[in-house]
């Protein structure tokens, strides 16, 4: 009796464990899973701040580098507008 006993909850824990899994490994619950409760861990939160900061950084250094460019085309125009044939001195 008693070994019919540890039988019958060991099934049990079995069928319920297989129903976890199951649930488990539906494709909603599992990116749940894997994807939105480990995104914010301690490890990720500085992953995705650096990431953040890298992106920002390098969308700033792009901005900087075409209003530079622009700056040193404008006085390269105006030198070269200088040295042509013709030009005027203000």
């Amino acid at each position: 009796m008693e070994l019919r006993i540890k039988q019958l909850e060991q099934e049990r824990k079995i069928r319920n464990n297989w129903n976890e899994l199951k649930e488990d490994l539906k494709p909603r619950n599992f990116i749940r899973n894997t994807l939105v409760d480990n995104a914010f861990t301690k490890s990720s939160k500085a992953d995705l701040f650096a990431t953040a900061l890298g992106y920002g950084t390098g969308l700033l250094s792009r901005k900087f580098k075409e209003k530079a460019g622009q700056k040193i085309e404008g006085v390269i125009d105006k030198l070269f507008g200088m040295l042509k044939p013709g030009h005027k001195k203000n």
